[in-house]
């Protein structure tokens, strides 16, 4: 199975990024989505930035995957 997660562009070489996001930071690939830049915020999934998101699209994210594995409550 392969979760999607939210992650924020820290820098930007030929055909990767280094993310930080859920857990250390690492290095992926943008061969699908080569117009990332630092600041953006990324879909990634499978070691591949998939799309770009709003900070709104990447906090709603964070906040469903908090809520789904109970590290959030609903209120």
């Amino acid at each position: 199975m392969c979760l999607m997660l939210p992650a924020l562009v820290v820098s930007v070489a030929p055909d990767t990024c280094v993310i930080a996001g859920p857990g250390p930071h690492r290095t992926v690939s943008t061969l699908m989505a080569p117009e990332v830049r630092p600041g953006d915020w990324v879909v990634i999934a499978g070691g591949t930035v998939l799309k770009r998101v709003s900070p709104e699209q990447a906090q709603a994210m964070s906040r469903a995957l908090r809520l789904a594995t109970h590290e959030e409550s609903v209120s």
